[in-house]
């Protein structure tokens, strides 16, 4: 059910940032279909969302990944959502300076065309006076390689 609410979460947060629209497989150019199918491996592709502010098409899989590609059909990202049962050790001994300060959640892998790929996790101080809430980047070696304001 967590991965449901962090899919539902994820979708929240990129509809407040610009204008989606779904759409049926079908109304997708078929070398975009294949391009997401071959992302996901053996994961089915439940829906299809269009992003015309953004130039990208969203495939959603079950298990909860979210696979970008431009609208001109170049694979731009895959974020798949992580639950916290099954973090790798290198994420939680990268994020274990900030447990007492903070409640950590909506961790995801990131494989990103032009980043490479890494981890990314929300910060939220347990204290409103220890400054913001912000999301933290990782590399796949554990390095903390930048953290912003959310």
């Amino acid at each position: 059910m967590k991965i449901k609410t962090l899919i539902f979460g994820v979708l929240l947060f990129i509809m407040n940032c610009s204008i989606l629209v779904t759409v049926q497989a079908q109304e997708i150019p078929s070398s975009v279909r294949t391009l997401a199918e071959g992302k996901a491996s053996d994961n089915k592709i439940v829906k299809w969302v269009t992003d015309k502010q953004r130039e990208k098409y969203i495939a959603i899989t079950a298990i909860g990944s979210l696979i970008e590609i431009s609208l001109d059909g170049k694979w731009l990202r895959t974020t798949q959502l992580m639950s916290e049962k099954k973090l790798p050790t290198v994420l939680k001994n990268a994020l274990e300076p900030y447990l007492d300060t903070n409640d950590i959640d909506n961790y995801a892998f990131v494989d990103d065309a032009a980043k490479g790929k890494y981890y990314i996790a929300d910060l939220t101080p347990k204290d409103e006076d220890d400054g913001d809430d912000s999301t933290i980047y990782i590399d796949t070696n554990g390095k903390i390689v930048g953290k912003e304001k959310r």
